[in-house]
């Protein structure tokens, strides 16, 4: 095989394989065949995380025969072990937590975040796991109570378009309601000849709680003639409504005026000759692409918060990232370096709501603002010194001694 030739040509000397993730396990493998040492799988995410339960059947078996095969198995978090042991039926005792290591870093002063920006940013993959969706939600409902809120997506992947196609509802116009008086009636006659419908589906509106419940089946297209003409003749009110969803495209609400007889005098409808609700959208998220890893600080510099919205969150480095930065982070409450951070703001990802006042609260206070960003600072500058480093190379010296 070509790695084994690759590396017998290195003239490398060393003690164990040590294999990040899926796509190094089938090289690390081999290389312990041929060379008779031990390899150890590093698993930082697992293949049913990142694609949300639409899991690969090919790459969840190179995953599952990897934590077979190996000698040792490292996981990133307690979340990601116990993921595991309940996808591949692995025994707890092959699996060792290591949390991820933070090399220390001198910021720049302008890589700093800064409260007054009004600056949110989301930053990772574009992905379901990494939950993009779930950052524009939380923007809507941040920009309802602060317009003026800036919000800016960093990343790339297949949910691109979720974010490209954001789009909030600026301001909506209501035409007054149009009252058309019956066919019979010359004065209107000219007015309800502009009319005419295409789409009509028989309702209850009840106008006490405003509410509009369809009660039969859309009306087919051999009576609609017929339907139509029996509400030109008794005469109707037309009210804009909103259009898709519970309405089923329809955009206005007819009530017919009542003159008896078997037909249903509540309706709603879409035609022409009948003024529409105007709905006006403002793109409000910011795309900004693809960040190379040595320009990562530009999403941090004059940041007023991060977003780590994830479903799944095997660590999450990027958070600790703005730690460095003096950036407040909102972060997954079960998140897996949430086993090992006491700072930062966790949040729940089913109360969107919640997540959104939190955010608020940050901007409406500098002081707790800045209290958040003191808390962070002080739990990442001792972070080097818990030497989880340590603990990986304890487990190579045992690997390499209990080989022998």
């Amino acid at each position: 095989a070509k790695v084994v030739e690759a590396v017998d040509n290195s003239k490398l000397n060393f003690d164990v394989i040590h294999a990040h993730d899926w796509l190094t396990f089938g090289a690390a493998k081999i290389i312990s065949e041929t060379f008779n040492l031990p390899w150890v799988a590093h698993l930082h995410s697992l293949e049913d995380d990142r694609q949300n339960g639409k899991a690969s059947y090919s790459i969840q078996k190179i995953e599952n025969d990897g934590c077979r095969k190996c000698n040792k198995i490292i996981t990133v978090s307690k979340v990601t072990k116990n993921r595991v042991i309940d996808i591949y039926e692995i025994p707890p005792d092959k699996i060792s937590v290591v949390p991820n290591c933070l090399s220390e870093n001198n910021i720049a002063s302008g890589n700093l975040g800064e409260h007054s920006s009004s600056r949110i940013v989301f930053l990772g993959r574009l992905s379901l796991q990494k939950g993009p969706d779930y950052f524009i939600e939380i923007a809507r409902k941040i920009r309802r109570i602060k317009p003026n809120t800036i919000f800016d997506v960093y990343g790339a992947g297949e949910e691109e378009n979720i974010v490209r196609n954001a789009r909030t509802i600026e301001e909506v116009e209501i035409p007054d309601p149009k009252v058309f008086k019956g066919i019979d009636k010359k004065t209107n006659e000219n007015d309800i000849a502009l009319v005419e419908f295409y789409k009509i589906v028989p309702v209850n509106y009840d106008s006490q709680t405003n509410s509009i419940n369809i009660v039969a089946p859309e009306i087919p297209k051999e009576k609609l003639k017929s339907v139509q003409e029996m509400i030109f003749r008794r005469g109707f009110t037309a009210f804009a409504i909103g259009s898709k969803s519970s309405t089923k495209y329809c955009t206005h609400l007819i009530i017919v005026n009542n003159k008896g007889g078997k037909f249903h005098r509540q309706y709603i409808a879409s035609g022409m000759g009948l003024e529409p609700m105007k709905i006006y959208y403002l793109d409000f998220i910011n795309y900004r692409g693809h960040l190379k890893w040595e320009n990562r600080a530009q999403a941090f510099a004059n940041t007023a918060a991060l977003i780590v919205p994830s479903r799944s969150e095997p660590f999450g480095m990027v958070i600790l990232e703005a730690m460095q930065h003096g950036v407040p982070v909102l972060y997954t409450k079960d998140a897996g370096v949430a086993e090992v951070l006491s700072s930062g703001i966790p949040i729940d990802t089913k109360d969107l709501d919640l997540a959104a006042k939190k955010v608020c609260d940050l901007l409406d206070d500098k002081e707790y603002w800045q209290r958040i960003v003191e808390e962070q600072f002080k739990e990442i500058e001792q972070y080097h010194l818990r030497q989880y480093e340590d603990l990986l190379y304890n487990e190579w010296e045992t690997l390499v001694r209990t080989s022998v």
